[in-house]
C-alpha cells in the first residue's frame, strides 16, 4: 500500500492545524480587539498548530515517514512550540487584563529563562 492511511487522530490533528491556522488570520485581519492582544492570542493559536503539526509527524504511523522522506529536520519545527506556548499565553492574558501594556525588555526575560 503506498497511500497514506490517515487515523482518527491524525484527522483531528489535521483539523487543529487547520482551524487554528484559519483562527489566527482572522484574528490578525478584524481590528475588534487591541493590537497587540490579537496578535499575542495568534501567536498562541499558530504554536499550538505547531505543537499539532509536531504530534502529527512524529507520531503517525505512515505520515512519519512520508516526512522523513522528504526532510529529516521538520520533524523537529513543531518542539519549541512548546516551549513558546505558555508564555504566549501569559503574555495574552496580561495584555487583555492591563490596559496600558507593552512588550518591553523586562517581560521578554520570561521568554528568554523559559527557553
Amino acid at each position: 500500500m503506498s497511500n497514506v492511511v490517515f487515523n482518527l487522530n491524525d484527522i483531528t490533528l489535521v483539523m487543529t492545524i487547520v482551524l487554528s491556522i484559519l483562527f489566527s488570520l482572522m484574528l490578525i485581519s478584524s481590528h475588534r480587539m487591541n493590537d497587540i492582544s490579537a496578535y499575542l492570542l495568534a501567536a498562541f493559536l499558530i504554536s499550538h498548530a505547531f505543537i499539532a503539526f509536531h504530534e502529527l509527524t512524529f507520531y503517525g504511523e505512515q505520515f512519519r515517514f512520508e516526512v522523513l522522506e522528504f526532510t529529516p529536520n521538520l520533524l523537529f519545527v513543531g518542539s519549541l512550540a512548546y516551549c513558546l506556548d505558555a508564555v504566549l499565553l501569559y503574555f495574552y492574558i496580561k495584555s487583555s487584563v492591563f490596559s496600558d501594556f507593552k512588550l518591553s525588555k523586562k517581560q521578554l526575560v520570561h521568554l528568554y529563562n523559559y527557553l
